[in-house]
This record gives structure tokens, C-alpha cells and sequence, in this order.
């Protein structure tokens, strides 16, 4: 850039730049109505943008149209609506029929996530009685807790939950066993007439689990559900992103320099002058070791950094400083007239104990 500036003509603009995908993900994926209750039942299916940019929701609605379901979105909600990163859309599902017969449906979810099949995510709804057509099927089964990606502690007590259902048996009918793929078999139980299904296990040894749930009806059929969770020991060095947002994937603002500290190891250093709009920056660490952000104002005539915010998986997140935007230019929307320098100077120099998760 070249300007009448008789000190300094001629400037370097450095520019970066990372493009934004949309993702979706759609909680719970099984949706279980007894039968025999009267009146209407209601469940909520949460639709989450989880993406780095906004996530486009363009359509809800039933697979094959059983008049026992009923779909409905929130008053305000029109499709197609999007969904800024980090934001939920739930959905409430309805079943009212008095015929004690099994019913099935798919709720299914339309988005622009470009790594759905077909763009689609279905959630199966089910209620059990007697099987219309005399076909057995197997039993449906998800692992509601914890999340997939889900960070929990090697000596703390876990508590495993998941949601089976048959359109031939009721939920206690159905054996229930838990497997890990590091550990093997870690337990078996029943299912409550609701068709939930809780374990505690302690003891998981360190490392990243897929976490399996079967289940299997009087007749030998049989359905399973796998999450992956993340089991952590007080030693283990482990994934941290620094962002600035509530999201791991907002980007964060410096006006000028920056450099980042993870127990006296400097993991990112800029520079170069001029403000600049970092990327979130992934690192490992220990819990507990020491996070440092030192930054600078180097030349005039604004000092600034947005907010920032730690974050590790499974959606722990701890919250680091306050934004800062402090300028001695009258055009500039945070102009201060007390505001005179120095350039250069060091307006942050701060450490915190990570402490997530």
C-alpha cells in the first residue's frame, strides 16, 4: 500500500484467510414412546451448528408420513433458518394414538453440511405394541451420555446411559450389554420401562474409547450405537484450542503484536507490526500447566485484542480476558482522548492455570 506518508510511503498488508464449513449434528438419534399411555407424548430433538460458519437448516419433517407423529419447530422459526456456529434449533416431536399398535417413522433433518449423505440426518421415532404386520425387527439403540467426543477423568466415575426400543418387545425384555474396544466387556444390565438404560463404571483405562451398546430382543435380533469419548489421566498432554469465541472455531483479532506461552514455551509469536486476525490456535499441555498471552501496541494508534477462550473437547471451555479496543484515532468507534501511548508498549501480559477439563 502506498501512500503521501513522507515517513513511511510504502506499507506491507499481510493477509490470510480460512474458509468456513458448516456442520450439523442432531441429538438424540432415537426418540422412544410407550404405548400405553394416554394422551399425547412430547420429545425435543436438538438441531446443533458445530461448524466454523453458519449452518442453513432446510428442512424437518417425517420420512414416510406416519399420522402418529407430529412435528413442530418453534414459533419464530421459519425454513430455511440459520444457525450461527455454536447455536441449537430444537424440535418438538409429538405421538398420540390410541390404536396400541407399533409405530415407526424417521424425523429427518435437511442441512447444507457438505459431509452428510444425501444432506440428511435422520432420527428414528418409535412406539412399541403389537407389530402390524407380524415382522419382527430388531431393537433401535443410542448412547445418550456422554457425548460423543466427550473428555471424562481416569480415576472418576462415568456414568454410561443409553436409549433402546423395540416395535416387537417392550424395553425390559430387551438384554443390554456395554463394550469398550480398549477395555472389552465393561458391563450388562436391563432397561427400565422407559427404555433407559444406566451404568456407572470407574476404572477406563486412559485413552480414546469407542464406547459400544447392544442390545437384543427375545428373538435374537439385535441393534448397537458407538460414541467415542476421550479418557484423560493427570499426566496425559492433551488438546487445547485458544479462540475468540465460545466456539472453537472463531478466529481472534491483535492490534499489533502477540505472543502465546504454554509453561514458558512460546507456541505463537507475531511480529510483524500491524494487527492481524489469527486462525484459533491448537496446542497441547497438561492440565494445569500455565497459559500466557503477552500483548503490544506497536505503533499508532490502537491497542486492541478480542476476548479469548480456551477450549477443549467435548465442549469444555474456560474463559480467559476481557476484550480490549482502546484507540487515540477520533475516527475509530473506541477512541479514548486519554489514550496517548506509548507505541511501542505491552498493554497485556497475563497468565492463567488451565484448568478444563
Amino acid at each position: 500500500m502506498a501512500s503521501d506518508d513522507a515517513d513511511q510511503p510504502s506499507l506491507d498488508l499481510y493477509l490470510s484467510g480460512e474458509g468456513v464449513v458448516p456442520a450439523v449434528a442432531v441429538e438424540p438419534s432415537l426418540l422412544y414412546f410407550p404405548t400405553g399411555l394416554a394422551g399425547p407424548q412430547t420429545q425435543e430433538v436438538r438441531i446443533s451448528s458445530e461448524g466454523s460458519g453458519p449452518l442453513t437448516v432446510l428442512a424437518v419433517g417425517p420420512d414416510a408420513g406416519d399420522p402418529a407423529f407430529g412435528v413442530d419447530l418453534p414459533e419464530a422459526v421459519l425454513l430455511p433458518f440459520v444457525l450461527e456456529p455454536g447455536l441449537i434449533l430444537t424440535v418438538s416431536v409429538t405421538f398420540e394414538a390410541g390404536d396400541g399398535v407399533s409405530h415407526s417413522d424417521r424425523l429427518l433433518v435437511e442441512s447444507d453440511d457438505p459431509d452428510e449423505e444425501d444432506a440428511l440426518w435422520p432420527v428414528d421415532l418409535v412406539a412399541a405394541g403389537e407389530p402390524p404386520d407380524g415382522s419382527p425387527q430388531p431393537p433401535l439403540v443410542e448412547i445418550v451420555s456422554p457425548a460423543d467426543g466427550a473428555a471424562v477423568h481416569a480415576a472418576a466415575e462415568t456414568l454410561l446411559v443409553g436409549q433402546v426400543a423395540d416395535p416387537d418387545d417392550p424395553p425390559d425384555q430387551l438384554a443390554v450389554l456395554w463394550y469398550s474396544d480398549l477395555d472389552g466387556w465393561i458391563g450388562s444390565g436391563g432397561a427400565d420401562p422407559g427404555g433407559r438404560v444406566d451404568l456407572p463404571v470407574t476404572g477406563l483405562s486412559s485413552g480414546t474409547h469407542t464406547i459400544t451398546l447392544v442390545a437384543r430382543d427375545p428373538a435374537g435380533g439385535e441393534g448397537s450405537d458407538s460414541a467415542r469419548i476421550f479418557v484423560w489421566d493427570d499426566d496425559d498432554e492433551l488438546a487445547y484450542t485458544l479462540s475468540g469465541g465460545e466456539t472453537a472455531w472463531h478466529f481472534w483479532h491483535v492490534d499489533d503484536d502477540v505472543r502465546v506461552y504454554v509453561d514458558g514455551t512460546e507456541v505463537l509469536r507475531d511480529d510483524d507490526g500491524h494487527q492481524d486476525t489469527h486462525a484459533p490456535l491448537e496446542f497441547t499441555a497438561r492440565r494445569g500447566a500455565t497459559l500466557r498471552v503477552v500483548a503490544s501496541d506497536s505503533q499508532w494508534c490502537t491497542k486492541a485484542l478480542d476476548a479469548l477462550f480456551l477450549h477443549f473437547e467435548g465442549g469444555a471451555m474456560q474463559v480467559l480476558n476481557d476484550e480490549i479496543s482502546v484507540s487515540a484515532c477520533t475516527d475509530h468507534p473506541d477512541y479514548d482522548p486519554d489514550y496517548e501511548g506509548p507505541w511501542p508498549s505491552t498493554f497485556l501480559d497475563q497468565s492463567w492455570e488451565i484448568a478444563i477439563p
